[in-house]
């Protein structure tokens, strides 16, 4: 009974104290919006970002060449138009329009071409690093420090024309520009700053439709404020948008019902029990939950190396009753790693998931019998670590999983390890030595193509995944991106059937957004790739 008054208190405190934040934000000048993420933002320096609500903070205080508007269509951001794309699909021209910092400079072509060179520096070990590998001309060989950033295949020819030379043809590009690793950073703030560049918000320019006040790495909360300097077309529809950090479900729900919130992310129970209220609404996202299988954790071979033993793991989970009894915020099973409704055949029009089917699901029968072939090797008593974020909805997550795993396979022992988000992301880096066995943590697709999600198995992959006969069907497809679209869309097919059925992930989930939303608020919206929400939509009426 102590318990339970000690956990009313402290929740009464919690919105006391969220309470008196949110009411000091509106004092201080314009009508607030109050929203909330589960997770922290962990910084304003965009080629550094670690997914959301990075991402969607950068699409909101900065902007790219292009973005995505709420059809999903790519259009020019601070791009004047489209690019102008050479014949043979390698050389891209891309004119600025007239925008401007929020110091009052102007943005420039050389921001661009400054902010990727960072992205690539070896040295700065940049999770996304990876994005333009392989498409940018020598973006590969300056992320393997074999050639100087100066290298790149990114040139200014004056303030306002950028100039992008790509290794092969590649259909998507255009799309991958909308994604905010690809922001541009003020080449001479950003230099004088140096490794504190986007540390604070007094510590990073501004180019998109906000900026962005009382933010550290520290904070629990941060604010949106209009940028009167913005001249582009996503302009915020607000003036001011408060977020707070809320790990818990339940204290959404408070929040929201004392009027202290305008949106309300649910998940499990709460977000069950909330479907009758009129307030209530389900998103569909291209956000997927999945778990990361790594095969060599600090330099040492982890026993997920074991072939049987991943494949046990892949077919065990129920996935359908995870979704309707655990996570229940209107996520739906996946059974590959790309969604229904995220991209379509570029011949025939076919969704991929449709056309791919489902690949690995639930079969107990045949996950018992790899598991009895993984102890012929491993041993009777197998235990792996389950790392995992520590907010509400990633946590009640993995302890499903523990359930089902140690109660289907007989010995195997799942300890979990609850991590703030930018820790756990920095444990699974090969520069914090993948430091884990599983990982359960969500993507968000960076572009509109299948291989925004495959290629994080490719080549030097921080899972040590080295499977050569996905290798080949990845680098296929991108030998085929300029040449045969028709014959690329099935090697893609081909690619993410082989890395399923070999075991090298495990997708859960296509993520939903059970959300309680004022009904004077409007413009929520979620986008399937990219930022996932663009908050210059939203206003109260």
């Amino acid at each position: 009974m102590k318990l339970e008054k000690r956990a009313v208190a402290l929740t009464l405190a919690l919105i006391l104290a969220l309470s008196m934040a949110v009411c000091s934000a509106q004092s201080s000048g314009g009508e607030t919006i109050n929203l909330m993420f589960p997770t922290e933002t962990t910084t304003l320096d965009p080629p550094n970002q670690n997914g959301n609500p990075d991402s969607t903070i950068h699409g909101a205080v900065f902007e790219g060449l292009y973005r995505t508007d709420e059809d999903n269509n790519v259009v020019p951001g601070v791009a004047a138009d489209m690019p102008v794309i050479s014949e043979d699909g390698l050389t891209y021209i891309i004119k600025l329009r007239d925008a401007l910092w929020s110091d009052g400079t102007p943005v420039t072509a050389h921001d661009f071409v400054y902010a990727w060179q960072e992205m690539l520096r070896p040295e700065n070990a940049y999770i996304y690093s990876f994005i333009t590998q392989g498409i940018i001309l020598n973006a590969a060989e300056i992320g393997n420090g074999e050639m100087d950033p100066s290298e790149l295949g990114a040139k200014a020819l004056d303030d306002t024309t950028l100039e992008v030379t790509l290794t092969a043809p590649t259909p998507y590009f255009t799309s991958l520009l909308t994604f905010s690793p690809l922001y541009p950073k003020p080449v001479a703030f950003a230099t004088e700053l140096g490794s504190s560049y986007g540390l604070s918000s007094e510590k990073a320019l501004y180019n998109g439709p906000f900026t962005i006040e009382n933010w550290d790495q520290n904070s629990l909360s941060l604010d949106l404020i209009k940028n009167p300097l913005y001249t582009g077309g996503n302009a915020a529809k607000s003036e001011r948008i408060h977020y707070e950090i809320i790990k818990e479900a339940s204290t959404a729900l408070n929040l929201y019902d004392n009027g202290q919130l305008d949106a309300a992310e649910l998940t499990g129970e709460i977000a069950s029990q909330s479907i009758g209220n009129p307030d209530y609404h389900a998103f569909n996202t291209g956000t997927i939950t999945y778990i990361r299988i790594n095969h060599e954790r600090v330099g040492n071979v982890t026993v997920l190396d074991n072939d049987d033993l991943r494949k046990a793991l892949s077919l065990g989970i129920d996935k359908q009753i995870l979704c309707d009894r655990v996570i229940a915020d209107g996520s739906s099973p996946l059974y590959g790693l790309i969604p229904s409704g995220f991209v379509n055949n570029p011949v025939t029009g076919e969704d991929f998931r449709s056309e791919a089917g489902d690949v690995m699901p639930y079969d107990k029968e045949a996950a018992l019998q790899y598991w009895e072939s993984a102890k012929t090797a491993l041993g009777d008593k197998v235990t792996i670590e389950l790392m995992v974020s520590d907010d509400e909805r990633y946590a009640s997550i993995a302890e499903a999983l523990k359930g089902m795993y140690e109660d289907l396979f007989d010995g195997l022992t799942i300890d979990i390890v609850s991590l703030p988000q930018d820790t756990a992301l920095a444990k699974a880096r090969l520069t914090g030595g993948s430091d884990y066995d599983l990982f359960l943590i969500m993507w968000t697709p960076d572009y509109q193509d299948p291989i925004s999600t495959l290629n994080v198995w490719s080549e030097g992959n921080s899972q040590h995944y080295a499977n050569p006969g996905y290798f080949e069907l990845y680098n296929k497809s991108y030998e085929l991106a300029g040449t045969d679209l028709a014959e690329r869309w099935k090697v893609l097919i081909a690619a993410e059937k082989f890395l399923l059925e070999d075991g090298g992930t495990i997708p859960v989930c296509t993520n939903g957004v059970a959300t309680l939303i004022n009904p004077a608020l409007t413009g929520m919206n979620y986008h399937s790739f990219s930022t996932i929400t663009n908050v210059s939509s939203i206003e109260k009426n």
